[in-house]
């Protein structure tokens, strides 16, 4: 539980999560930038949808939203698994 004495500038009260496609719609957190970006098992759904383009946005995106020594944790996806995906969109 939170403590009296620490504010939202204390582990786990700085951290936040949010889901949103940003090829869509703007984020008004961004403006004040990120230490971390996670994009999990996200990347597949974006190319398959937005093609090359959407991807390019939504790293360039990321690029934007960083903080300076900011870290993206991406989690990949392999070739059998997109190719499994594509059969049933």
């Amino acid at each position: 539980p939170p403590s009296s004495n620490r504010g939202q500038e204390v582990f786990p009260h700085n951290i936040a999560f949010r889901t949103a496609d940003w090829n869509l719609h703007d984020i008004p957190e961004d403006k004040d930038g990120y230490d971390v970006v996670l994009a999990l098992s996200i990347t597949k759904w974006i190319h398959l949808h937005t093609l090359d383009a959407g991807l390019l946005s939504f790293f360039r995106r990321i690029f934007s939203v960083l903080r300076q020594g900011g870290v993206l944790v991406l989690e990949t996806t392999t070739m059998g698994v997109l190719r499994q995906s594509t059969a049933h969109v």
